[in-house]
């Protein structure tokens, strides 16, 4: 038997890229990128990016049937993007995308690193770490591929929005401001969007904040006409028939620098701690929340003024890049919310609360209407400048019966608890769960949204336990307001379980009473 060479499998990669991740061959001739623009919204510790490929079936390639299989695309991310990757989705359509059947969510798989793709192909790879490619690949259903009417010639083309949202590390620049001054930020990124297939056309747009841009460059500087402004807007681009991802060949795009201003706080959470008890007696979900807090941002150049901090107040001049406040969406009908930090409670807070609503409870709360959701206005004992810390803990409950629990029949139960509390345009870097069950709950499930890092069980001990209560222990890294969605788990309570803790305090209060009737028939005088 011949055994194939090198060139021979790399030949044969760039027509069968796909063979490993579909049901089906797939390779580059599968797909025409007609147009592919990306959008990267900046920010603190939060960036958007938005890749929206128009993507086509080649000349000539036959009409899918309807049950044929969906056909793999792949895409790809640098090696820097996808290390701060927090949460990414793809929707698609195609034709006019107004009906149902031309619209779909299409899950996100993700295939490695480039040089981990090629594993089973090459021994090799020429890819140098530092301009990897990292890939993803969607299935685009086969309906989407046919012709909308028979008197249609072409298929229509598939529009695909893909989502990215990262989390950066700040680059201030000055690294130190004073009080009153101005904050700006850099951001480094490709000039141009990688694909794994040819582009006809393609474009990167940076939006800053708001037309606050210092300075762009590019390294190596591009020519005029590909680089330009408008507004908040840099665009690099359009290019012309952009050549597909080589695996034989490094990766070379140039890279971009944009200087931007940034009137607000660079907030992140260093950790981010949940404790949720589960009780069936009490009819209530009750949690506790502790957060370590940073303003990541500019740091402060000299030292801290409160009489400059107040007048700035007072005169309405601009420290938006200090945090003073924070907004905690909360869940419809959140109650008994609190909040303390390390010296104790904090007066200045407000809780506002709103009625339950079951219905809502699967919609993270910050993107519900403003009087259909909880709200507490957290409010530090300090202003938190570039560089400063600040730890806190608050406290709420909902009532299980407003949707978040419910019985399933034959002694089963289900609980749906959100992950984290969602806050728009803050990194989370590691969030932890610890959700208590009833006494006794056993055979438990949980079902998440999204990929957990990390997941354990333990045993909780609290007042009249005999076996002790279990703990569902869920990590996380990487996280943002896009992980508030809600975490099922799904547990067996048996009528004993569930009465435990009342049998328990009967048998020891009839023991206390039995116990107390025979030391008081003992005589203890002296004869």
């Amino acid at each position: 038997m011949r055994v194939p060479t090198v060139a021979a499998l790399i030949g044969s990669l760039v027509f069968t890229l796909g063979a490993v991740a579909s049901s089906r061959p797939s390779s580059s001739n599968d797909w025409q990128v007609a147009n592919l623009v990306r959008t990267v919204e900046l920010g603190g510790s939060v960036h958007t990016q938005m890749d929206v490929h128009t993507i086509r079936r080649p000349a000539g390639a036959p009409e899918p049937a309807e049950s044929d299989p969906p056909t793999t695309y792949f895409f790809a991310l640098s090696q820097r993007d996808a290390s701060i990757l927090s949460a990414i989705e793809c929707t698609a359509k195609f034709g006019a995308g107004v009906k149902p059947s031309q619209r779909a969510v299409l899950p996100v798989q993700d295939e490695g690193a480039w040089d981990e793709f090629l594993e089973s192909y090459l021994s090799s790879s020429n890819v140098s770490a530092a301009t990897r490619p990292h890939l993803f690949s969607v299935k685009v259903p086969a309906n989407f591929q046919r012709r909308a009417r028979e008197d249609i010639t072409e298929i229509p083309d598939v529009t695909l929005t893909i989502t990215s949202t990262l989390l950066p590390s700040p680059e201030p620049l000055p690294r130190t401001v004073g009080q009153k001054e101005s904050q700006y930020l850099v951001w480094t990124g490709d000039t141009e969007p990688l694909s794994v297939y040819p582009v006809d056309k393609a474009r990167t747009k940076v939006k800053a904040p708001h037309p606050k841009i210092v300075s762009y460059e590019t390294t190596p500087p591009l020519p005029s006409d590909l680089v330009t402004k408008s507004g908040a807007i840099v665009t690099f681009g359009p290019y012309e028939r952009l050549s597909a991802l080589n695996p034989s060949k490094p990766v070379k795009v140039a890279q971009a620098k944009v200087h931007y201003g940034l009137d607000a706080p660079v907030v992140s959470v260093i950790q981010a701690l949940r404790k949720v008890q589960v009780s069936h007696w009490r009819n209530r979900l009750s949690f506790e929340d502790k957060l370590w807090l940073k303003n990541a941002g500019a740091m402060l150049k000299g030292h801290f003024s409160r009489i400059e901090h107040q007048m700035s107040n007072f005169m309405k001049v601009d420290t938006s890049h200090v945090l003073t406040h924070l907004v905690m969406h909360l869940p419809p009908g959140a109650d008994d919310a609190w909040f303390v930090d390390d010296s104790g409670n904090v007066s200045t807070s407000h809780f506002r609360t709103s009625s339950p609503s079951p219905k809502d409870i699967g919609t993270p709360p910050h993107l519900l209407p403003t009087s259909r959701a909880s709200m507490l206005d957290v409010r530090p004992r300090y202003p938190l400048l570039g560089g400063w810390n600040y730890s806190f803990s608050i406290g709420w409950g909902v009532h299980l019966a407003d949707g978040w629990g419910q019985s399933m029949g034959a002694s089963r139960y289900q609980v749906k608890i959100p992950f984290v509390t969602p806050l728009p345009d803050i990194a989370i870097q590691e969030a932890t769960a610890r959700i208590v069950l009833p006494e006794g709950a056993s055979d438990i499930e949980i079902q998440a949204p999204f990929n957990i890092d990390a997941q354990s069980q333990e045993r909780d001990w609290s007042f009249l336990d005999t076996v002790g209560s279990p703990v569902v222990v869920l990590t996380k890294f990487k996280c943002s307001d896009r992980h508030g969605g809600l975490v099922s788990i799904t547990y067996t309570l048996s009528a004993l379980d569930h009465w435990r803790k009342v049998i328990v305090g009967t048998v020891l209060l009839i023991a206390g009473i039995v116990t107390t009737s025979l030391l008081s028939k003992i005589d203890l005088r002296i004869k």
